[in-house]
């Protein structure tokens, strides 16, 4: 019997009195319910990363593809790393901020590059107008990581 898949739901949003793990909650639940599931799913909340801007020295896509982590230069990188290398697949709940991801999002994604590479991808977006230009966004930006960026979306 193989071991269920881990897939992380990302909270993307890092700002005080946000919203964004309660729908990340909810998306998280609704995937626990359906009978079939045999993922085990985590919340992953971007908030208590604490991930300063990008500041390291190599592009990450220039690293070794089998195991970049012992090549970052900071303890908070290779943690990141170790962190995204343990999901089998993720499903990013994003708000839209001013037609786009949240910082705290494209500043996470950044950091790491093989990490992210080959593995399924989900999103969700959410926000006055439903978050489309996120998703838009979002999508390229995953896709440039290389991961396999499921077609249908949903938008609340």
């Amino acid at each position: 019997m193989t071991a269920p898949k881990a897939i992380a739901v990302v909270i993307c949003s890092t700002r005080p009195h946000r919203i964004n793990p309660f729908v990340a909650g909810y998306v998280a639940s609704v995937i626990q319910s359906v009978p079939q599931t045999t993922a085990k799913v985590e919340l992953l909340d971007l908030a208590t990363l604490n991930l300063p801007l990008y500041n390291e020295p190599v592009v990450p896509s220039y690293l070794p593809a089998d195991d970049p982590t012992p090549h970052y230069q900071y303890e908070h990188t290779r943690a990141w790393s170790a962190l995204v290398r343990k999901y089998d697949g993720f499903i990013f709940v994003t708000p839209q901020y001013n037609w786009s991801v949240p910082s705290s999002l494209k500043n996470a994604l950044d950091y790491v590059f093989h990490e992210w590479s080959g593995k399924p991808a989900g999103i969700v977006t959410y926000g006055a107008r439903g978050g489309v230009k996120a998703e838009t966004h979002l999508r390229e930006i995953l896709k440039g990581l290389r991961m396999n960026v499921a077609e249908a979306t949903v938008a609340l």
